[in-house]
C-alpha cells in the first residue's frame, strides 16, 4: 500500500481490517490447539503444559502462549466465540469476555461490556470474582522465597510468591521507597532493587529494644600475596559469605565490625576486631551536617549515613574532619556500588563525587 496515495480513513480501515483478519487466524489457531491438547501433544513432546508446548514450537513469549491456550478453551457455543471467528472483535476482548462469564454474570452484562475498553472489562470481571476463604488461605500457602546465588555468591536471583494484600504491602513500599531516590539513579527496576536493599538494611540496623543498632560482625579473609597483585580484586572473601571485590570490601571497612585474617608469606594472623564509627561520634557528623546529605545539590535526609571521605583501606580514620553524613542512596548506591570517590577538597557542607 502506497501511504502517500491513501487518506488516513483508509489507513485506519486497513489496520481496522488487518485485525479483524488477526482475530479470524487466532480462533483458526485455537481450534487446532484444542485439539492437539486432547490429542496429549505437550505429553508426546516432553512438555509439562500446553502453554509451555506451545511456547517452544511456535516460539512465542510464555505471555502470548498463555493468551494462545486460554483462546483455545473458550466455550466453542458462546457469543464470544462467535464474534471472534466473524472477525467482529478482538482476541483480547474475547479473553476479557471469557474472563468476565466465568464470573456467573448475567449474560446481557457481558453483551453491555463491548462498551467498555478492555481494562474496564477486567476491572468489570475482577469485581465479580468470588474469593472464597479457602481461596485466601490457598494463596498464603503458595506463598515462598528464593533467594539463589552463583557459585561464588557473587550474583543472586531472587523469585518468590505471595498473596495478594502481602504482596501489595511489598511493592507498595518497594516502589514508595524507590521513587525517593534520583531519578538518574538506574532504571526503574534497579531502583527497585535498590529499594529491597535498603529495606533489608534498615531491618538488619533497627535499634533492639530502643537502643543503638548493633554492628553486623563479618570476618574478612585476606590472601595478602594474591590481594597485593592484584589491588584487592583477588584474594578477599567474606568468610561463610560471598567473594567480594574491592568496593564491597571499602563498604565492610566503612562500617560495621570487622575482623581480618591475612594470609601470606608468614603464618596466618588473627587482626584485632575494627569497630565501626562509634553512636556517639555518628550523632554529632550528622548535626554537623545539618541532618542532610552533604554531597552538592542533594537534599535528602533518607537513611542519613556516616562516611570516610578518605577510605579505610587508605588510611581512613574515625576523625570528625575525614566523616561526612551521606543519604542511602549516595554512600552504598553510588560510593560503595558504582565505585565514586568524594572530593577530599570539597567543602562539608557541599562535598563532589569523582567518577572512577
Amino acid at each position: 500500500m502506497n501511504k502517500i496515495e491513501v487518506s488516513s480513513a483508509e489507513l485506519r480501515r486497513f489496520v481496522s481490517e488487518c485485525e479483524a483478519q488477526v482475530a479470524v487466524l487466532r480462533a483458526e489457531q485455537a481450534v487446532a490447539l484444542a485439539e492437539l491438547d486432547q490429542r496429549q501433544a505437550p505429553l508426546a513432546g516432553g512438555c509439562k503444559s500446553m502453554q509451555e508446548w506451545v511456547a517452544g514450537r511456535l516460539d512465542v513469549a510464555p505471555e502470548t502462549a498463555a493468551r494462545l491456550v486460554g483462546l483455545s478453551r473458550l466455550d466453542p457455543g458462546s457469543d464470544t466465540w462467535r464474534d471472534l471467528v466473524d472477525g467482529e472483535i478482538t482476541v483480547d476482548r474475547a479473553l476479557a469476555e471469557a474472563r468476565l462469564g466465568r464470573c456467573d454474570v448475567d449474560r446481557s452484562l457481558v453483551r453491555q461490556s463491548r462498551d467498555w475498553d478492555i481494562p474496564g472489562v477486567r476491572r468489570l470481571a475482577s469485581l465479580h470474582r468470588r474469593t472464597t476463604p479457602a481461596d485466601e488461605r490457598a494463596a498464603f500457602e503458595s506463598r515462598y522465597f528464593q533467594a539463589q546465588p552463583n557459585l561464588d555468591e557473587s550474583v543472586w536471583d531472587l523469585r518468590g510468591r505471595l498473596a495478594g494484600m502481602d504482596g501489595k504491602i511489598v511493592s507498595s513500599v518497594v516502589d514508595a521507597i524507590a521513587d525517593r531516590l534520583p531519578s538518574d539513579g538506574g532504571s526503574v527496576g534497579q531502583r527497585r532493587a535498590d529499594a529491597l536493599v535498603a529495606i533489608a538494611e534498615g531491618a538488619a540496623g533497627a535499634p533492639p529494644e530502643g537502643g543503638e543498632p548493633l554492628p553486623v560482625m563479618a570476618t574478612v579473609f585476606v590472601d595478602a600475596d594474591l590481594a597485593g597483585e592484584t589491588g584487592g580484586e583477588a584474594g578477599v572473601e567474606v568468610v561463610g559469605g560471598p567473594r567480594v571485590g574491592p568496593l564491597a570490601l571499602e563498604e565492610i571497612l566503612c562500617g560495621g565490625k570487622v575482623e581480618v585474617d591475612v594470609d601470606g608469606a608468614v603464618p596466618l594472623g588473627v587482626g584485632p576486631a575494627a569497630h565501626g564509627i562509634p553512636p556517639r561520634l555518628r550523632r554529632f557528623v550528622l548535626a554537623r551536617d545539618g541532618g542532610v546529605c552533604s554531597v552538592g545539590g542533594c537534599t535528602s535526609r533518607y537513611r542519613l549515613q556516616v562516611h570516610h571521605v578518605l577510605p579505610v583501606s587508605q588510611g581512613g580514620t574515625n576523625d570528625p574532619h575525614g566523616l561526612g553524613a551521606f543519604c542511602w542512596y549516595h554512600h552504598i548506591v553510588v560510593i560503595h556500588r558504582r565505585g565514586f570517590r568524594v572530593d577530599p577538597g570539597s567543602p562539608p557542607q557541599a562535598r563532589r563525587l569523582i567518577p572512577p
